[in-house]
C-alpha cells in the first residue's frame, strides 16, 4: 500500500489544482490504517480497517485533484461518489485506449509490449532448464510453485480490480467527470418549519415525560445506587440500560441529520430559531443519555470485567456522542465541516481500536483487575476463546495462588500450543524448536509475541507431548 500511495502521489501531483488539507490528512490516516493488520489477528477489526483504508485512499485521491474543495457538503459527497464509484466503471477502457494511442505514436512502446508478451513462452522453456542446472534455484522456484494456488488467486483478483483502480486515477487526472452542481441541497429541502416544529415538539414532549418518570433510574448509574424492589441485578441493570440508551442516541442523531438535510432555510439561509431550539434540546438530551449509558457500561465492566462486545460498544457510544456534538455545531454554525469531522472521528476511533489490539487489552485488563483484587474471579476459558493476542496475558496466571485458575490457564496454554504447532514450530527433546524464520508477508506482531511466550513458558505447561504437538 505504501508503494501504491507513493505512485499515486507522483501520478496525480502533476495536476495544478488546489490540494485539500483534509484529503492529505485522510492519506496520512490511510497509511496508519495499512499497519493495523500487522499488529493483531482480529478478523472483524482488520476487515473494517481494509474498507476504511480504501475509503481514506479514495478521499486522498480526490483531495490531490481538487475534488474535495469548493461547493457545499452534498455536492462534495455526490462528486466523490461519481468519481470513486461510477467513473471507474464508466471509463474503464480509457486508460487502455490511451496506451493504444501511445503505442501508435511511439513504435518503441508497442515493440516493448510485444517483447514482454513473447518473453512468456521463452521463460516456460528456460526456467525448467535452470531448475535442473542448479539446486539452489530449483529450491527457490519449488517454493514459489508450492504456493501457486494462492498466487493464481491473487493474480486473478489483481486482473479484476487493477483496471478499476487505474481507471479511477486516470479519470481524476484527466478530469473526465465534472464536479456536481451545488443546488442539490435546495432540491432536498422540502419540509418547512411547521413540519419540523411539530415533529420535534412531539418527540421532545415524550423525552421530557420519560426523563421525569425515570429520573432516579437514569441517574442511579452516577451514584452507584440500584433501583429497589424492581428485581434488577447489577448485570441486568447495566447491560439493559446501556443498549437501550445507545439505540435512542442513534435514533436522535438520525433525526437531527434529517433536520440538517430536509429543513427549508429562511431568506438568510438559516434554519428557524424554533427548530434550532428543539434540536438543541434533543441533542443535549442525547448527550445526557450517552453519559448515562457510558457510566452504566463502566459499572458493568467494574463488576464483571471486560469483553470485546463491551469495549466495542463503548467506543461506538463515544463516536455517537462526538457525532452529536458535530451535528449541533453544524446547526448553529453554518460553515462547520460536519462531514469532515465525522469521517476523521470515525477513522481515528477505528484506528485506535486497531492499534490497541482489543483482545490483548481485554485480557490484560481482566487479568490485572483479578490480581489486584478488583475482580473476584477471572474467566480463563473466556480469555482462551480470544485470539492469540491474549496468550502473554493468560501466561501470567500459570503461577496463580488459586490452583483452579492456574490449572485452567495451563490447559488454555496447551490448546494454544497445539493449535499453533507445526513442522516449523514443534517440540524436540523436551524443548520447543522455532524454525519459522522471518517473513515480511506473514509477519504479525501479536502472533510473534504468542509464539515467543509459548516457547518460553513451555516448561510450565509441558504436559503437551511431542506427538500431540506434531499432530
Amino acid at each position: 500500500y505504501v508503494v501504491l500511495f507513493v505512485l499515486t502521489t507522483f501520478y496525480l501531483s502533476v495536476r495544478e489544482t488546489k490540494k485539500s488539507a483534509f484529503g492529505i490528512v485522510c492519506g496520512l490516516l490511510s497509511l496508519a490504517g495499512c499497519v493495523v493488520p500487522a499488529l493483531a489477528r482480529d478478523l472483524l477489526i482488520n476487515t473494517l480497517d481494509l474498507f476504511l483504508t480504501a475509503f481514506l485512499y479514495s478521499l486522498y485521491v480526490g483531495g490531490l485533484c481538487g475534488g474535495l474543495t469548493g461547493g457545499d457538503a452534498l455536492a462534495k459527497v455526490a462528486t466523490w461518489w461519481k468519481n470513486t464509484v461510477v467513473a471507474p466503471f464508466r471509463h474503464v477502457a480509457e486508460p487502455f485506449r490511451s496506451m493504444a494511442g501511445e503505442s501508435r505514436k511511439s513504435p518503441h512502446f508497442g515493440q516493448a509490449l510485444l517483447g514482454l508478451l513473447l518473453a512468456l513462452p521463452v521463460l516456460f522453456l528456460v526456467v525448467p532448464l535452470l531448475m535442473q542446472a542448479d539446486a539452489a534455484y530449483e529450491s527457490m522456484m519449488t517454493g514459489i510453485l508450492d504456493h501457486l494456488g494462492g498466487l493464481v488467486f491473487r493474480l486473478v483478483l489483481t486482473v479484476l480490480t487493477a483496471p478499476l483502480l487505474v481507471s479511477l486515477l486516470f479519470s481524476y487526472r484527466k478530469r473526465l467527470e465534472p464536479p456536481c452542481a451545488d443546488n442539490r441541497r435546495e432540491r432536498l429541502q422540502m419540509a418547512g418549519t411547521p413540519f419540523f416544529i411539530a415533529l420535534l415538539s412531539c418527540v421532545s414532549l415524550f423525552y421530557l415525560s420519560y426523563l421525569f418518570s425515570q429520573l432516579a433510574y437514569f441517574f442511579s448509574a452516577f451514584s452507584g445506587m440500584l433501583p429497589e424492589g424492581q428485581g434488577f441485578t447489577s448485570a441486568a441493570y447495566a447491560r439493559r440500560g446501556f443498549f437501550e440508551l445507545t439505540a435512542i442516541a442513534a435514533v436522535n442523531i438520525l433525526l437531527l441529520l434529517l433536520v440538517l438535510l430536509l429543513a427549508k432555510r429562511g431568506p438568510t439561509g438559516r434554519i428557524s430559531p424554533g427548530v434550532k431550539a428543539l434540536s438543541l434540546f434533543i441533542g443535549v438530551f442525547t448527550l445526557l443519555l450517552g453519559a448515562t449509558a457510558f457510566s452504566k457500561m463502566v459499572l458493568y465492566i467494574r463488576l464483571y470485567g471486560m469483553t470485546r462486545l463491551r469495549v466495542l460498544t463503548s467506543v461506538f457510544m463515544i463516536g455517537l456522542s462526538v457525532l452529536m456534538v458535530s451535528v449541533l455545531f453544524r446547526l448553529f454554525i453554518g460553515r462547520f465541516p460536519f462531514l469532515r469531522v465525522a469521517v476523521a472521528v470515525s477513522a481515528v476511533l477505528l484506528l485506535s481500536v486497531g492499534f490497541a489490539d482489543v483482545d490483548r487489552f481485554v485480557a490484560g485488563y481482566n487479568v490485572q483487575a483479578y490480581r489486584d483484587g478488583n475482580l473476584p474471579e477471572v474467566d480463563v476459558e473466556h480469555l482462551g476463546s480470544l485470539s492469540v493476542s491474549a496468550v502473554p496475558e493468560v501466561a501470567r496466571l500459570l503461577d496463580d495462588a488459586d490452583p483452579t485458575v492456574a490449572e485452567s490457564a495451563r490447559k488454555v496454554m496447551e490448546r494454544w500450543f497445539i493449535r499453533m504447532a507445526g513442522p516449523e514450530f514443534h517440540v524436540e527433546g523436551g524443548v520447543v524448536v522455532d524454525e519459522r524464520g522471518f517473513s515480511l508477508r506473514r509477519f504479525n506482531l501479536a502472533q510473534e509475541r504468542a509464539y515467543d511466550c509459548l516457547r518460553q513458558q513451555y516448561p510450565r505447561y509441558s504436559s503437551v507431548s511431542e506427538e500431540e504437538a506434531g499432530r
